[in-house]
């Protein structure tokens, strides 16, 4: 919706590169959140059918046991921050082009709007890699959490093969955008009524290119170098010995990091626009128990503004709530009040017209 309004925005401004960055970004966007999310949700669905745990705090441990799921999980995260060389990062690109051309207007409230989206733009991409951040280190990483099923290992190549069809789909479209763009040219300049739109396009996907091709040395560097160090070191023999361990005998899951103690240091940040309840268990004996601890966080404006409003209204239409009765003699009765309140209606206009009109005359 932003990247189309955008486009409309070009459009006002007479601004074709953001009128053409808004609208082929929108629409490369839509393919982008179709196979990225679409195996976010299929990863997802694995990891549920294969554990039967809903919650995350739960999880943990399962690069271990599930290696392609987490990976690819991995891969629709990156793409889905928008992140190079992946197919997010190709519509992403877009739309930033066209608004950072749109930086040289001569309008100040033209150019304080376009600001406010950049950095609103760049707030959002930063809190999409937080939170895949966190998602994928709570699930995959560290040691489980809860007791998995003994049998929990990788799905059949049946399930694996449609996550890496669009697997494959995200990393090409990464590595050749001209390709996708260029198939959405003809019903942008359609809709733009611009014929030169694909000279207004080539720089932008000649600079995608070099970003992709610099991300992609750079992840064929570090796997080259991780190939030469487990290359030299395959002779070597390893030495393990134990540590002391902090008092504790062996890894305990509640010494890792859960969702929200790593969200803690960022949710501090913005702490005043918060309201957090936290229902703790009370200490009643000398011997230690256990005490469960809850918390819970609220947006202070959304409750403001959504939440206390959607309440008073559910509040003020279950007043009305003995109309619903259950009884058909009563339905149909509101319905012969409704149709004579409908007829009544212009009837009492009607006349109350032709009142005025006569006393006009008098």
């Amino acid at each position: 919706y932003g990247a189309l309004a955008w486009e409309l925005f070009g459009k006002g401004l007479d601004n074709t590169l953001l009128e053409f960055a808004g609208f082929a970004g929108a629409l490369m966007h839509t393919l982008n959140h179709s196979l990225f999310k679409s195996l976010l949700f299929y990863a997802a669905g694995t990891i549920y059918q294969a554990t039967h745990i809903i919650n995350i705090e739960k999880l943990g441990g399962l690069m271990k046991k599930m290696p392609q799921t987490s990976l690819l999980f991995l891969l629709a995260s990156a793409a889905i921050c928008g992140l190079p060389p992946f197919n997010g990062f190709v519509s992403e690109f877009l739309i930033y082009t066209g608004l950072f051309n749109a930086v040289h207007s001569n309008q100040l409230s033209q150019l304080v709007l376009i600001i406010l989206s950049i950095f609103g733009l760049v707030i959002i991409g930063g809190l999409a890699i937080f939170c895949f951040t966190k998602a994928f280190g709570i699930a995959f990483l560290g040691t489980a959490r809860s007791e998995y099923p003994g049998d929990l290992k990788e799905p059949g190549s049946g399930v694996l093969f449609p996550k890496y069809l669009i697997a494959i789909f995200i990393v090409v479209i990464g590595i050749l955008p001209q390709v996708f763009i260029g198939a959405v040219i003809k019903p942008v300049s359609l809709f733009t009524g611009d014929t030169e739109v694909f000279q207004t396009s080539l720089f932008m996907v000649s600079t995608m290119q070099k970003v992709g091709f610099a991300s992609w040395t750079f992840i064929l560097l570090v796997f080259s170098v991780y190939y030469i160090k487990r290359s030299v070191s395959r002779g070597t023999v390893a030495k393990y010995s134990e540590t002391w361990g902090c008092g504790y005998k062996t890894l305990s899951p509640k010494l890792q990091y859960t969702s929200s103690s790593f969200s803690r240091s960022y949710r501090n940040l913005i702490k005043p626009l918060l309201r957090i309840s936290k229902h703790e268990g009370k200490i009643e004996s000398l011997i230690p128990g256990v005490i469960k601890i809850e918390s819970h966080v609220l947006d202070k404006i959304e409750y403001a503004l959504i939440d206390k409003p959607l309440r008073n209204l559910k509040g003020l239409i279950g007043q009305f709530r003995f109309l619903q009765n259950g009884s058909v003699q009563f339905y149909i009765l509101y319905g012969v009040v409704f149709i004579f309140i409908a007829i009544t209606i212009p009837i009492l206009i009607n006349a109350t017209s032709y009142l005025f009109e006569l006393f006009k005359q008098l």
